[in-house]
């Protein structure tokens, strides 16, 4: 993967919050950045940007649950795990404190990292889990210009397909998913468009 120096330490912290923290359960998850925050200046808690974010720009309004609630109320509406909700909310967290600069290098970091994902698709892959399911809806930001924005248009074009067999499973499968026939179809085409696909598998 490309070399990327986060600008904070939230930036790398929310794409795999289950491995700093120690552990997947929310409470790990939540007890970990509770304890980066301890420090911090109100405005520069990850806690108050992101209530901040979810209630300004996605409407969702803060309750007695506090921002915890809100990335709830914000994952059940989009149909997946709180965990899944944390990181998209998390990654728009980190990218309005980025310059242009930043943004781009991220954009090219978390590129590489669904690459990744996209190269473990293949049938009888002991990898493609629940997990694997939630850090896909996590990262993979294609209601965003940005999230978009990082791919060429054919690639774009597969990553949307694959998106929505994703989903799919997602509702259906969540707990025993599987890979199926058209999954494999549009990884193998994705990776003999993308030159980092090769690159991996």
């Amino acid at each position: 993967m490309t070399q990327f120096t986060f600008p904070n330490i939230m930036a790398a912290v929310i794409l795999k919050p289950e491995t700093f923290a120690g552990g997947a359960t929310r409470e790990q998850i939540l007890a970990f950045i509770a304890g980066l925050e301890l420090k911090m200046m109100k405005e520069e808690r990850f806690s108050v940007n992101a209530g901040n974010l979810l209630t300004n720009h996605h409407k969702i309004e803060a309750d007695q649950r506090g921002w915890v609630g809100q990335i709830e109320d914000f994952s059940r509406k989009k149909g997946f795990e709180w965990i899944s909700g944390l990181k998209q909310i998390g990654i728009e967290v980190v990218l309005n404190e980025m310059n242009e600069h930043q943004r781009e290098q991220y954009a090219t970091f978390i590129r590489q990292f669904i690459v990744k994902l996209i190269s473990e698709l293949k049938p009888g892959s002991n990898k493609f889990d629940s997990a694997w399911i939630d850090q896909w809806l996590g990262i993979v930001l294609l209601h965003t210009a940005w999230g978009q924005n990082m791919w060429n248009t054919k690639e774009l074009d597969l990553i949307e397909q694959i998106d929505e067999e994703i989903k799919k499973i997602n509702v259906l499968y969540y707990e025993t998913p599987g890979i199926s026939v058209d999954l494999d179809i549009l990884r193998y085409q994705f990776m003999e468009l993308n030159s980092e696909a090769k690159a991996v598998s």
